[in-house]
């Protein structure tokens, strides 16, 4: 049985990670919401949902794919063969990218292609860096993952301050999306260094189980749609049933304070154990050793809760302050608008977790049902009732649909690894 509690040297970083990655989190929303007005700042956001998309849709998967198959046969082949795919999927980026700056440049204004452009830029590079920091995570290497991950993050921040305090009379969304792209190229020349000292990619052809793999991707990109559908199409419906205002804004600062406390806790704990329990599972060579697993998942699921539930009672008794602080005087503070949401975050975690135990049996088919009739029944009551009530109409949908979400993942994580545990008999 794992032993959650136990203190070891990749635990100490690997915790180090989440706290990097929550504190540099905090202090952006602090910045950026100093910088930019409600409007801005939900603009930023469905840019940055952009991005979201194509990394959950195009680069996830792939990486998944490569991940799942990197524990069996000719691992290094796996990698090699998904890496191929990414980087088709890259150049066919590319293609259709310069297809959109065009139509922007002859058919709207400059200030959407400056925009674009630099989106294009930071899809490219944040595709290669998920890459390489799925790779370092994958092969344990806590350390490094760590530093590229950090690098990122708190460069980012710096210079977003420094251009800021240089160049005022530039468009604040300029100044964060040119930093974005910057600070995605240093992380990804170190990540690549890093890579590079381990091993090198196996240029073979003979992969048997290519099937499996295109079969796995595939699944994972429609969930990853849905999974996508999920955290971003209410924003989405939002902006185009209000139009520009302050509403998508306050929503998304919101959601993105709520949610890194959660993130971190469920990235703590997928990020760490999630190697380890993959390595179990394929040597695995008898029903107690799958009946083992589960019942360590299911601890990990039973921590989650808990230290979510403790996390969302520190929130409620900090979350005057915590949204006087890092919003300001511009942005409109709604203590109870902020613990719905809040809730919100900590089921669709949840839900996460629940689903890494679903792919630990290769059963990705009964995850897709679950996340697909979420992301439809999200986008349908979204389209009726938030030009009516708003962005409490957005959570209060997002809050139902989730719950149902988590009974459907909980009836097909308890099918999945019947089946799983059945094949080994």
């Amino acid at each position: 049985m794992l032993n959650i509690f136990k203190i070891n040297s990749e635990l100490r970083i690997t915790f180090l990670s989440y706290i990097s990655m929550f504190f540099s989190g905090i202090i952006t929303i602090k910045i950026f919401t100093y910088l930019m007005t409600p409007s801005d700042y939900g603009h930023l956001g469905l840019i940055s949902s952009i991005s979201s998309f194509y990394i959950t849709t195009f680069v996830s998967p792939l990486m998944q794919g490569a991940s799942r198959f990197y524990l069996y046969k000719e691992p290094l082949l796996s990698f090699d063969y998904v890496n191929k795919l990414l980087k088709l999927i890259q150049k066919i980026t590319i293609i259709t990218g310069i297809l959109f700056i065009s139509y922007i440049f002859y058919f709207e204004t400059i200030y959407k292609a400056i925009i674009a452009v630099l989106l294009l830029g930071t899809l490219l590079l944040d595709a290669r860096g998920q890459w390489n920091t799925s790779f370092l995570h994958l092969m344990r290497k806590r350390l490094e993952y760590t530093f590229a991950t950090s690098l990122f993050n708190w460069l980012k921040l710096l210079i977003v301050i420094f251009l800021f305090f240089t160049l005022d009379d530039l468009k604040d969304i300029y100044i964060v999306m040119f930093a974005w792209l910057l600070s995605s190229y240093i992380s990804n020349q170190y990540s690549k260094k890093e890579i590079n000292k381990l091993t090198l990619f196996s240029s073979g052809n003979d992969l048997p189980n290519k099937q499996n793999i295109k079969k796995f991707i595939i699944n994972f990109l429609i969930l990853n749609i849905f999974l996508w559908t999920q955290s971003w199409a209410d924003k989405w419906i939002l902006n185009y049933s209000l139009g520009a205002s302050n509403d998508l804004g306050i929503f998304i600062s919101y959601s993105q304070i709520s949610v890194i406390p959660f993130v971190a806790l469920n990235g703590l704990i997928i990020m760490y154990y999630g190697p380890i329990i993959y390595e179990k599972i394929s040597k695995s060579t008898d029903i107690s050793n799958l009946n083992d697993i589960k019942s360590e998942i299911s601890l990990l699921k039973r921590v989650y809760f808990i230290s979510s539930i403790f996390i969302l009672f520190i929130m409620y008794i900090l979350s005057s302050f915590l949204l006087k602080y890092l919003l300001g005087t511009r942005y409109l503070i709604d203590t109870n608008l902020f613990l719905i949401i809040s809730v919100s975050s900590l089921l669709f975690n949840y839900s996460q977790i629940q689903s890494f135990s679903i792919q630990c049996t290769g059963e990705l088919k009964n995850l897709l049902l679950p996340n697909i009739i979420a992301g439809v029944l999200l986008i349908i009551f979204n389209l009726l009732i938030v030009r009516k009530f708003g962005v409490f109409g957005a959570i209060s949908v997002s809050i139902g649909v989730l719950i149902l979400k988590i009974l459907l993942l909980y009836f097909f994580e308890n099918r999945s690894w019947i089946r799983f545990i059945n094949v080994m008999k």
